[in-house]
């Protein structure tokens, strides 16, 4: 026969069923064909002729069950078998009512039924017996046929997977061994795909990890052959109602599907062209990372060594993977140890916050290339940016110095958290900042000082692509060192304030102290004076006035009024002195030359008659107790007045000198009042601010000599000093230090 000759040059089973078809159709005019493979679950069709109707062709693609009688009354009979008046009783029902005859032609392979040559005819109603002899001899010459070529296509199969299988597994060995922190599992998964495509039909590959209620499509390889399909695919297929992808999963064990179902999982008319699916779980249970799936767009029986090969490959996957995550979790680990150790090197004992966030911007955009970075400070309802990298353009800056909302999803989520937030598909216009839609992938790092999250650090990147573990690892560092030196900075501050509290209430305590013995001496010494005063001259105006000498009588009086009256001076002098340590302060930001212009009105008062010629310099702001430093200023100008009375005019300077500590964050200042009066012996200047030190007579100048130890009283209680400098005949220079404002504060 012309079919024997044709068929001596195949050598694959499916090429010879396709011969056996159009040979049939040419001997047997109107008649339609398929050629059914037995496999573990159904009869599956591995070739049909072209003219089978639709609906009977979708029903036959299914799988016939192996108890289809045809087929069951067929092992019985073990012979071929022609049924005329072929009626509905047919799993196919409806669909094979236009078929009048049908038959079917066994073959065997080692005794056992393996594939079913069927034929039905549309317009003869009954066999004849020519029919059926054209019918038996193409079935035995295809049956013979089949036996060899099924064999050795059987043999070349195990060789070819076998060959396959090898490979594989070298190739996965390749692929694990360079694989580098750099690269990531999708990549690696890619790869192997490609390489198991080649061993198998024409087809597509994909790899699903769940995520929530759907099941994603990580990697695949070749269109799926049919857009819509692949729309569905990318968008991601609901868990638990895509069995393909949902059986493996629940069960941790593959499924191969030799004859896919249409509708399984998704529309029938979608997947008219996929015939095979296996499908595998990758991972074990409690481990699980996905499922891979390969497809093929031609028929395919999945056998024991496809399955082998298979079920190696889902297994060498997992290892590879596991091994990357365990070289990417080394390469992180290594990578925040060096930017942690680097940061902390660089950050020293920095103690501004600012300079501080400076130096993790720096080492962040110098360490991982192409990454934006800000620093916010929480302010009310906002973060506000205060350092930034100069790469973030000029619009989108200006939104981040005018504040995000603190109720921005990512911002929120890291401080409610409390860990780094990494937002792989960053939504810019979600998060309150619209300018920033230039940025696909963003992490925030939340800095947590004292228990509390009043900083943030943010990284972005342009380029859609997730952050490597390495730059996890190293962001997490550097968030992580910043968090810990704004810490230490809070403590050092905290720390600083608290000895300066402390040496402020020593410097407090000493001054006490020299006060306690300079009213111990006073009360000993300078008080008794006056009083020995006017008991000496109470007894000598008794005396007088027992002898009758009223006149002499009154003159001693007056000198006791006087004694009295220094007395009252000195003991008000000493209240005051008292209440300028014990009164608390009021600090606030205090304009300097008001209180000098008051102090310039009180010394006129004072002296009325003397002319003075004023020099006043640039005053800045300080930060004090107005009325205590009203005290200092009026007792120094009226002072520089008083011993400068005589000349004409007298000449009194007010200086102001911040060169040695005015900064913006608050410095001191050094103030001098300067006369060029009598002076003073530089060698008695340590009894100047003692509690009634006089250099000078009551008699030459009055007072109760307690206002220079007011006025050092009251400085130190600032934080200050004060000091004097003179020449006997040149005038005296009295000058004292205070706190400057902080830069931008105002008198209140």
């Amino acid at each position: 026969m012309q079919f024997t000759e044709a068929a001596s040059q195949t050598d694959d089973v499916a090429s010879l069923a396709d011969l056996a078809l159009r040979t049939l159709q040419q001997v047997l005019p109107g008649s339609s064909g398929a050629f059914y493979t037995r496999t573990e679950v159904d009869w599956t069709p591995l070739r049909w002729t072209a003219d089978f109707p639709p609906d009977l062709l979708a029903v036959l693609r299914r799988g016939l069950p192996l108890d289809t009688p045809l087929f069951t009354n067929l092992r019985e009979a073990d012979a071929p078998i022609f049924l005329n008046d072929w009626c509905a009783a047919h799993p196919a029902g409806e669909e094979q009512r236009p078929f009048h005859a049908v038959a079917a032609y066994p073959v065997h392979q080692q005794g056992e039924l393996c594939a079913v040559l069927g034929i039905a005819l549309q317009d003869v109603p009954a066999w004849t017996p020519e029919r059926e002899a054209l019918v038996r001899a193409l079935g035995r010459s295809f049956a013979l046929l089949y036996d060899r070529v099924s064999a050795a296509e059987q043999l070349h199969r195990q060789r070819t997977l076998a060959e396959g299988r090898e490979h594989i597994l070298s190739v996965l060995a390749r692929l694990t061994a360079d694989f580098t922190t750099a690269q990531d599992d999708y990549a690696l998964i890619e790869q192997v795909q490609a390489e198991v495509l080649r061993l198998l039909p024409p087809g597509h590959a994909a790899y699903w990890e769940q995520d929530g209620a759907l099941w994603r499509l990580r990697a695949h390889v070749n269109d799926v052959g049919h857009p819509d399909l692949m729309t569905l695919m990318r968008a991601g297929m609901p868990a638990g109602a895509t069995p393909t992808l949902d059986v493996p999963w629940t069960t941790g064990r593959p499924l191969y599907q030799n004859a896919y179902p249409g509708g399984r999982d998704v529309a029938a008319e979608m997947t008219t062209h996929i015939h095979a699916i296996a499908s595998l779980p990758i991972g074990h249970s409690g481990a699980r990372r996905g499922v891979i799936n390969f497809t093929t767009f031609a028929p395919y029986q999945w056998n024991r060594v496809d399955q082998a090969l298979l079920e190696t490959l889902a297994q060498g996957l997992w290892l590879a993977m596991e091994r990357a995550s365990h070289l990417r979790q080394l390469e992180e680990e290594r990578a925040s140890l060096a930017a942690f150790a680097a940061f902390t090197e660089a950050v020293g004992t920095e103690r501004d916050s600012l300079r501080l966030a400076q130096q993790a911007v720096t080492l962040l955009t110098t360490t991982l290339p192409g990454l934006s970075v800000a620093f916010y400070v929480r302010s009310g309802p906002q973060w506000v940016a205060r350092v930034w990298s100069e790469d973030i353009d000029p619009g989108l800056l200006t939104q981040l110095q005018a504040g995000v909302s603190a109720t921005a999803p990512d911002f929120a989520r890291a401080v409610d958290s409390g860990e780094v937030v990494f937002a792989d598909d960053w939504d810019a216009a979600g998060n309150d900042l619209p300018g920033a839609d230039m940025y696909s992938t963003a992490a925030f790092v939340p800095l947590v000082v004292d228990g509390q999250t009043q900083q943030l650090l943010a990284t972005g990147v342009r380029a859609r692509r997730s952050f490597s573990e390495r730059e996890r690892g190293i962001i997490r560092a550097v968030g992580q060192g910043l968090a810990l030196a704004l810490e230490r900075a809070t403590s050092m501050t905290t720390l600083a304030a608290r000895t300066a509290q402390v040496e402020r209430a020593n410097q407090d305590l000493d001054a006490l102290n020299e006060e306690l013995e300079s009213f111990m001496y006073s009360a000993s010494h300078d008080l008794r004076t006056p009083v020995r005063h006017a008991q000496g001259f109470v007894d000598v105006t008794l005396r007088a006035l027992e002898q009758g000498q009223v006149q002499k009588a009154q003159q001693k009086l007056t000198v006791v009024k006087d004694a009295t009256g220094r007395l009252a001076g000195m003991i008000d002098a000493m209240l005051t002195l008292s209440r300028t340590g014990r009164q608390p302060l009021h600090l606030s930001a205090c304009a300097l030359d008001p209180l000098v212009r008051r102090a310039q009105q009180d010394a006129h008062l004072q002296f009325p008659h003397q002319e003075v010629q004023w020099d006043i310099g640039p005053l800045p702001t300080v930060l004090g107790d107005r009325a205590l430093l009203q005290q200092v200023l009026t007792h120094l100008i009226s002072n520089a007045v008083k011993f400068s009375q005589g000349a004409a005019p007298a000449r009194v300077t007010v200086r102001a000198d911040t060169s040695g500590g005015a900064d913006p964050r608050g410095g001191q200042v050094t103030v001098s009042v300067q006369d060029q009066g009598i002076g003073f012996n530089m060698a008695y200047a340590a009894r100047l601010f003692g509690l009634f030190q006089r250099l000078h007579t009551q008699q030459d100048f009055a007072g109760a000599g307690a206002g220079l130890a007011t006025v050092k009283r009251i400085v130190m209680r600032h934080g200050g000093r004060v000091w004097a400098h003179s020449e006997v005949g040149q005038g005296a220079t009295f000058s004292f230090t205070l706190p400057l404002a902080e830069s931008g504060s105002s008198e209140g």
